[in-house]
């Protein structure tokens, strides 16, 4: 059992189709599965910063759960269950 997780922050994680599949047992919350990736340092910086000493999602960052934006709802505390899709991306801007 598994949930795939594509990360699409930068340019190098997207032209390179950046995705992991991260084995699950049961269901469990969207933040303890992103905090657990094995991301590089520098990408992580991309994603977390720390807020009264608390890993924070950065702002500008849309994720979602089979293809529903989930930051407008549960947020981190989404379960994520076996085959779900979670996408990390930027939010969309210009102008």
């Amino acid at each position: 059992m598994s949930v795939r997780v594509r990360v699409l922050i930068t340019p190098v994680q997207v032209l390179g189709n950046r995705t992991y599949t991260v084995p699950v047992a049961e269901p469990v919350p969207l933040g303890d599965l992103l905090r657990g990736l094995p991301l590089p340092q520098n990408e992580e910086r991309e994603i977390w910063e720390e807020q009264h000493g608390e890993p924070k999602l950065r702002t500008g960052l849309a994720v979602l759960v089979n293809g529903m934006n989930v930051m407008h709802s549960a947020g981190l505390d989404t379960e994520v269950h076996d085959g779900d899709r979670v996408s990390l991306i930027h939010g969309i801007s210009g102008g």
